[in-house]
């Protein structure tokens, strides 16, 4: 199992970065490692399948972390949390995410699905509408990732 060599089958060859490297400049800033040299590559989901799934609910990106003989995947939307609406949307991505991956061999890796607020929240992990997210199998985190 390879984390580059699986996202370049799935996404493309181009869709592989270095580090958090495919992460956009806007997004970024949300996103830490406290060891960087653990992560094994990034990979722009939503750019990389926008010209063949132009009306899909795409998820944003996929980080592949190494620890030890450990191989993690992190699967990242960084979306407004401002309104009901957004908790809808992020359902809806989820939703995606979770048929997508089910051919693909990025699923064989223990994964971690996260929301990642771009802005202001109106929601905290206690609200109902998080938990509810959460018992679906995505983990609201704020503002702010730390891997």
């Amino acid at each position: 199992m390879s984390f580059k060599t699986d996202v370049t089958q799935v996404l493309g060859v181009d869709a592989f970065r270095k580090g958090l490297g495919a992460l956009r400049q806007t997004d970024v800033a949300h996103v830490s490692a406290q060891r960087p040299r653990d992560i094994a590559g990034s990979a722009d989901v939503d750019a990389s399948l926008a010209a063949a799934l132009p009306n899909a609910a795409r998820w944003d990106y996929v980080v592949g972390r190494t620890q030890g003989n450990v191989h993690q995947t992190y699967w990242i939307e960084v979306h407004p949390a401002s309104a009901s609406k957004n908790v809808d949307e992020v359902e809806k991505k989820l939703a995606w995410l979770v048929a997508w991956l089910r051919a693909s061999p990025l699923a064989m890796y223990p994964r971690d699905v996260v929301w990642i607020v771009s802005g202001n929240s109106a929601f905290n992990a206690r609200s109902p509408a998080i938990k509810a997210l959460a018992a679906k199998g995505c983990r609201f985190v704020g503002g702010h990732l730390h891997l």
